[in-house]
């Protein structure tokens, strides 16, 4: 059976559970703040970091986020 895909509710609740810095930073990213998605590049000239350093942030902060994805998805 396929996973229904995930409402933008459902997926802000996901991040607002996070830190408050790792739920502000992706919102960034996905566009829930300015409503206009942020690329790594634009992320990192904000966060003043390399566009690397960014990649691995985001990669740590999405791991949790799909940790609780699965929780949600499971219960």
């Amino acid at each position: 059976m396929r996973n229904s895909p995930l409402k933008p509710e459902q997926l802000l609740a996901v991040i607002e559970s996070l830190a408050s810095n790792d739920a502000y930073l992706l919102k960034l990213r996905f566009g829930f703040i300015e409503s206009n998605p942020k690329s790594i590049e634009e992320l990192a000239k904000i966060y003043n970091i390399s566009t690397d350093e960014m990649y691995k942030e985001l990669r740590q902060i999405e791991k949790i986020a799909q940790a609780k994805l699965r929780e949600i998805k499971g219960s």
